[in-house]
């Protein structure tokens, strides 16, 4: 495979100098060259380190901080909007992102000038609508539109209007307003919304009024740390859940008093910050009007990540016009635990999740060897307390043997739970996670497709980095990954990171061609979801500039 790399600086060939569609081969330790291998000649080259860079204008292709639409005409069907800068009618421009906050379109105009032109003013062909004689267009309206939830017609959700392709962003948002996060001291949190956002009412405030309301907002969060059975406010529960009467004392004993004829409507205010805020930099929340509008799901469609002042939604599969648009409430290490622990964790937010994942009888988390030594297929545990079929042979365990390996794999679990809870017991017992994955032996757990092993490898691995085995978090590391490619199969945050840090520790063992391929996949990923200038793509491309250079 070429890489990003470019030929500079070479005396003897000069001709060479701005090749840049080489291949690096293996980087010799004893005569200090790369080799490497560059179209039209013959035979591997040894160039210097000094001689080779990193290509700009490939790095460019990789780092897309925008991923551009069908060109498109300005046409007006109003004289002006005090959302929309005025484009004149006949330009032709780029179409870039649709910013759903204001709902108009971000296009680039000629000469690189920007600009915004509002949903519905632009006219775009459209191959369906294609006559035998002539060219068809329509206008471009919000690609995406809220309605109701399928399933519950009391809630509402955002579906897409148009076909998306995986990696394209949905849509842009710039919050409706921002909360700065008190930590425990919730009444601040509420007085600061009260005063700041709900006196000073803004236009948006009607269209926030709408979104859904749980009937009490909870104090309380997680509080106990066996996932498996966790304690979390109950939201009928009055006693750990806070009324509209402690609302209003509360903000009565911090010095704010809110208006009798405002008490009900502030209280629905408050509720609605309480169910749909999200939390965006440090110790901030934020609302969102059309994110919050986007359900969860276990196998999300899009993925929220956060970019400048506002979110961005991305697309993590092909969607179809007319689907529902999805993300995941909770972190992907989360979406790697069984249904049953998820759904512990949504409990939060007071539902139970029944997507395809949750709703299916396969646990696609929990894969078991096949019971034929000779066969390399994996059997995956199904929601009913079994275990199904080889995916491969179709062998099955019989009702004596699953019993066995559930039960052996609850009391592993339990163990896992203990570190997970609480890793700093990995630091006085280091012993205890090579005894946890000589356990998940006894209930033949898969060591590239079953969760808790990837978990404790994942574990490990922080540990033998920390402890200096570099070679043992490099296998561990290999392991984590490896099940990530087997069941998550989408673009990830956490896929990226991982993927970065495997860069990392091939360098640390000097296998350098290795690690600058890790690294470009790295930068791949992470590129896609965080713009160019985030520390996440830069930290990237600076290792592969020292990798390059044969030192990190």
């Amino acid at each position: 495979m070429s890489h990003p790399v470019e030929v500079r600086g070479l005396r003897a060939r000069p001709d060479l100098n701005g090749k840049g569609t080489i291949t690096l081969g293996e980087y010799d330790e004893r005569k200090g060259r790369w080799a490497v291998e560059i179209p039209g000649e013959s035979a591997v080259m040894g160039i210097k380190p000094c001689n080779l860079i990193l290509s700009n204008h490939a790095i460019d292709l990789i780092v897309k901080q925008t991923q551009r639409g069908a060109a498109a005409v300005v046409n007006h069907i109003c004289d002006g909007h005090s959302r929309c800068t005025m484009v004149p009618d006949g330009t032709c421009v780029q179409v870039l992102n649709f910013e759903a906050s204001s709902h108009c379109f971000s296009v680039e105009v000629s000469g690189k000038e920007k600009a915004k032109v509002l949903s519905g003013c632009l006219l775009q062909e459209n191959n369906e609508l294609l006559d035998e004689g002539g060219v068809a267009t329509e206008r471009m309206s919000d690609p995406v539109v809220v309605g109701d939830h399928p399933d519950w017609p009391e809630h509402k959700s955002l579906f897409a209007t148009r076909d998306f392709k995986a990696g394209e962003v949905v849509f842009y948002e710039l919050p409706a307003f921002v909360v700065p996060s008190y930590k425990k001291q919730l009444v601040f949190t509420l007085k600061h919304l009260y005063e700041k956002h709900f006196k000073n009412a803004t236009e948006s405030l009607p269209e926030l009024l709408n979104l859904y309301a749980d009937e009490f907002i909870a104090e309380g969060t997680l509080t106990s740390t066996n996932w498996t059975n966790p304690t979390f406010s109950n939201p009928l529960d009055k006693n750990k859940c806070m009324n509209k009467k402690r609302l209003l004392s509360l903000l009565k004993s911090a010095g704010c008093e809110v208006e009798e004829s405002s008490q009900e409507q502030f209280w629905r205010f408050a509720r609605i910050w309480s169910s749909n805020c999200f939390e965006v930099g440090e110790d901030q929340s934020a609302l969102f009007a059309i994110l919050s509008r986007v359900n969860h799901s276990c196998k999300p469609n899009m993925l929220r990540s956060e970019t400048g002042n506002g979110i961005k939604c991305m697309a993590l599969v092909d969607i179809a016009r007319g689907e529902e648009l999805t993300i995941s409430y909770v972190h992907d290490k989360d979406l790697m635990f069984p249904s049953s622990l998820r759904q512990n964790i949504l409990k939060r937010w007071n539902f139970g999740c029944k997507c395809n994942r949750c709703s299916a009888d396969k646990d696609d988390v929990s894969g078991f060897m096949c019971p034929k030594a000779s066969c390399k297929g994996v059997a995956f545990g199904c929601r009913l307390k079994s275990i199904g079929p080889c995916e491969v042979c179709g062998a099955e365990y019989d009702s004596v043997k699953v019993a066995e390996l559930l039960a052996a794999e609850a009391r592993t679990l339990q163990e896992y739970l203990k570190i997970e809870a609480d890793p700093g017991i990995v630091a006085f017992r280091p012993s205890i996670l090579n005894q946890l994955l000589t356990a998940t032996k006894k209930f033949r757990g898969d060591s590239t497709r079953h969760w808790i092993i990837a978990g404790l490898n994942d574990i490990s691995a922080d540990f033998a980095t920390q402890t200096g085995a570099v070679e043992e978090s490099l296998r561990k590391t290999r392991d984590v990954m490896a099940f990530w490619d087997n069941t998550v199969q989408r673009l990830s945050i956490r896929h990226g990171w991982k993927c970065e840090a495997l860069a990392d520790q091939l360098a640390v063992c000097g296998k350098w061609k290795e690690a600058f391929e890790t690294y470009v996949n790295a930068l791949q990923e992470l590129a896609a979801i965080f713009s160019a200038n985030d520390e996440n793509v830069t930290d990237v491309i600076e290792k592969m500039r020292k990798v390059l250079q044969v030192r990190i």
